[in-house]
């Protein structure tokens, strides 16, 4: 059982240094660590990203960098291929990585949202956002916004204003460019009780939470924004548990936020694999959980995939950009 990581640039046989802190939790409670060429591999280089990627046999779990969902498939391969058995397919991570995989099973509990593909994205962006209204909305794409730029790129008033939603269609295609993910996804902006504002962006920071799934059980809840944790409780996960079993992915991280009446809401699913910690996250209780489940799959990994406990069909990241 291994856990893999970006290697370093510069000495490509050892781990980035991003992800020392992590480097060091996996191997404080015995998980090998091996490394990938995580640029390598998304351009497709597959042989190039494993040239130092560890031999099989047995499970395997990536952190890392976000890759597309075609990258993560061809690197999936290249690992099974040297013997390895990823706990994540790439069925699974396509399910986690783009909102348009999750947001059926859980519309119940998430913003409402549409989503458009196909040029032209801006002409059926704009017909698509009649169904909201007049109602305030979020642009991002099947994985990530720009709401570090929330007011140029990300946040739109009302959707009724063309103009508004045009300006900032077009700053976050500017924004995304050849890093676009699947297509524009359009969501409805709904009030959270904030605790802050950004110092650079001036967005709004909420009481939000990001929780680690792993075989459909909580491993690690903690706060999503550095420097909250006195003002952001325990989430009431359980509530989305069914639900989010019945993805059926082995590893989720799972944003959660209470709006502005108390009441919380699933605000964003990732796969587990490519969700960063908070910089003051301590990563040990995740890795702690990782080695426990590498070593219940033993070498079967996904390629003889265990269920999610409960009912249910089988670029670079941080902790904020989804």
């Amino acid at each position: 059982m291994t856990v893999v990581f970006p290697c370093d640039p510069d000495r490509p046989e050892q781990p980035d240094a991003a992800f020392a802190h992590e480097v060091a939790a996996a191997r404080a409670v015995g998980l090998p660590v091996g490394v990938v060429d995580h640029d390598a591999a998304a351009r497709g280089e597959v042989d190039l990203a494993l040239r130092h990627a560890p031999r099989g046999p047995g499970p395997v779990a990536y952190r890392g960098w976000m890759l597309r969902a075609a990258r993560y498939a061809a690197l999936h391969a290249g690992l099974v291929a040297r013997g390895l058995s990823p706990l994540t397919s790439p069925s699974a991570y396509a399910t986690g990585h783009h909102l348009p995989r999750w947001y059926p099973q859980l519309a119940a509990f998430t913003p409402r949202s549409v989503w458009v593909e196909g040029e032209p994205l801006l002409a059926r962006a704009v017909e698509a956002v009649r169904a909201f209204g007049d109602a305030a909305l979020i642009v991002k794409d099947f994985v990530k916004s720009e709401k570090h730029l929330w007011e140029a790129a990300c946040f739109v008033p009302r959707a009724d204003d063309a103009a508004a939603l045009e300006r900032v269609v077009r700053r976050f295609l500017a924004e995304r460019g050849a890093d676009l993910e699947g297509g524009l996804v359009l969501r409805e902006f709904v009030p959270l009780e904030r605790v802050g504002e950004h110092p650079r962006s001036g967005m709004p920071i909420s009481v939000e939470a990001r929780a680690f799934l792993l075989e459909g059980a909580p491993v690690h809840v903690l706060p999503y924004w550095e420097g909250t944790a006195a003002r952001v409780p325990p989430p009431p996960i359980a509530s989305f548990l069914p639900s989010l079993r019945g993805l059926g992915s082995p590893f989720l991280a799972v944003d959660l936020a209470r709006r502005a009446d108390g009441e919380w809401l699933l605000l964003e699913v990732g796969d587990g694999q490519v969700s960063g910690l908070p910089e003051d996250a301590d990563p040990a209780p995740l890795f702690l959980a990782l080695a426990r489940c590498l070593r219940r799959l033993g070498p079967r990994g996904s390629e003889e995939p265990r269920r999610a406990r409960g009912d249910g069909p089988a670029a670079r990241s941080d902790p904020s950009d989804r």
